[in-house]
Parts: structure tokens; C-alpha cells; sequence
């Protein structure tokens, strides 16, 4: 009988362990979830931005034209950073905790195959280049 015991007691530990192997500690995991939450909040400012480039004819010159309600970090609570550029180019950018890679994680686009830009992202600060597509947003009439 203590044998038994031992040896379920050993095949428990290892299923433990081969769990925490096979999808990483809770603290990274809490890690990949805040940084797919990122990368959705800027891909809803990319997608303002759009927006607004369309109905303006140009970049807004402040996340502040674009909405008061945009998401924050979702742990620190500090506003992404945007800048704009030449033209309809501008950047934004996010500090992330993991390397996209480190977390295997493919973040979807929400726009179509033609529309295919990266999310893939060091840790740290990073920063992605977009031009605005303003063929995704088509003026709205004026009534």
C-alpha cells in the first residue's frame, strides 16, 4: 500500500509539472493574456484612427480628437502612445511584458487577408508603423 501511494503521488507531481511545462506558470500566463489585451486595445486605436482619417481627409493630431473612452493598459492604466507622421503614416506603440514569440501567440487581424500588418512585439516598449487605410472606412453621407 505505501508504495501505491508513493507512486501516485509521483505520477500527480509529474502531471503538475508537465502542465506547468506544457502552458507556462500562472504568471506568465496573467503575462500573455495582458499583452493580447494590448495588442487588441491597439488595434481598436488603429481602427479609430482609420476611421477618423476617412471622415477627415486627415491623421487626428492627438489620440484626444479621436475619442475620451479609448482603452488603457490594462495593468498600468497609462494611455498607448501615438505619433503622427508624414502623411497618413503614424505610429503606436505599447510596453509589453513578453516577446511575442515567448508567449506563441498569433494575434489576429480584424481586417482583411490585403490589410495584413504584424502585431509581433518584443518585450518591452514597442512600436509599430501604420499608414492609415481609409478605403476600409468610406465617408459617411452628409444628410
Amino acid at each position: 500500500m505505501k508504495w501505491l501511494a508513493i507512486c501516485v503521488s509521483v505520477v500527480v507531481a509529474a502531471a503538475i509539472v508537465a502542465g506547468f511545462v506544457a502552458v507556462g506558470s500562472p504568471a506568465k500566463q496573467r503575462k500573455v493574456r495582458l499583452d493580447q489585451t494590448r495588442v487588441q486595445n491597439l488595434q481598436l486605436i488603429e481602427d479609430q484612427v482609420n476611421n477618423y482619417a476617412a471622415q477627415n481627409g486627415h491623421l487626428p493630431a492627438g489620440l484626444g480628437d479621436i475619442a475620451s473612452n479609448l482603452p488603457k493598459d490594462p495593468e498600468t492604466q497609462n494611455d498607448y502612445t501615438y505619433t503622427l507622421k508624414v502623411n497618413l503614416n503614424y505610429q503606436l506603440c505599447a510596453t509589453f511584458d513578453l516577446a511575442s514569440s515567448d508567449s506563441k501567440t498569433n494575434y489576429p487581424s480584424y481586417y482583411p487577408a490585403s490589410y495584413n500588418e504584424s502585431w509581433d512585439h518584443s518585450a518591452g516598449q514597442a512600436c509599430f508603423d501604420r499608414t492609415a487605410n481609409t478605403n476600409l472606412y468610406p465617408p459617411m453621407p452628409v444628410q
